[in-house]
């Protein structure tokens, strides 16, 4: 299905790396600490970023199709992120980014957070690595927050690709929902700006 025709069929259902973010070769974090991503203010902000009891009534919608994976394609800054980033640019939102936290469970993973935006609007990054082998992949979870109209849930990981790390992005689940027609016209804009494939949207 063309890209067209799914953001009319989406307004027409309204209607009725080496690594990615996380760290260097040398694991020390990208991004500067910003605010507590754990800490009840932090999260009241992601809970008014919702949608609200009335946009709950709307379903969840699965992205299928479109997102580019494969070798390379967590180089630098994963193709997902870019996405991310392409929608923030559709709100007018700054990717500046920080590290909010590192936690390391011994013998088992290293987890590192944080956000792209602001504490009002952007997105929340999660990334969870193996200490244990190099074999299990990256596991990476993206929430959007305080974009008018718009939920997203995002799951992927980055595995790796011989000696160029953690560099093969492995799509999971996508889903978004929307509030308004706007919104989902924003969230196509910004998928065809980033380079994204073509794509159905699944209730």
């Amino acid at each position: 299905m063309a890209s067209g025709a799914i953001g009319l069929a989406v307004v027409a259902l309204l209607g009725c790396t080496k690594t990615s973010r996380r760290a260097k070769p040398d694991d020390t974090p990208v991004r500067v600490v910003g605010v507590d991503a754990e800490s009840p203010d932090f999260r009241a902000l992601l809970e008014k970023g919702r949608l609200g009891d009335a946009a709950m009534e709307r379903p969840w919608m699965t992205v299928q199709g479109g997102v580019r994976e494969g070798t390379g394609t967590g180089n630098l800054n994963a193709w997902p992120y870019q996405m991310m980033d392409a929608l923030l640019g559709e709100y007018g939102v700054a990717t500046t980014s920080s590290t909010d936290g590192k936690q390391e469970i011994p013998r088992d993973e290293r987890i590192v957070n944080g956000h792209v935006g602001t504490t009002a609007a952007g997105y929340r990054w999660l990334e969870a690595t193996s200490l244990e082998t190099s074999m299990i992949p990256v596991r990476v979870e993206i929430t959007a927050y305080g974009l008018d109209g718009i939920d997203l849930e995002w799951k992927f990981v980055l595995a790796q690709d011989g000696q160029y790390g953690f560099t093969d992005v492995r799509n999971r689940a996508l889903r978004v929902r929307f509030a308004t027609p706007e919104a989902a016209a924003r969230f196509e804009r910004a998928w065809q700006k980033a380079g994204g494939g073509q794509h159905q949207l699944v209730p």
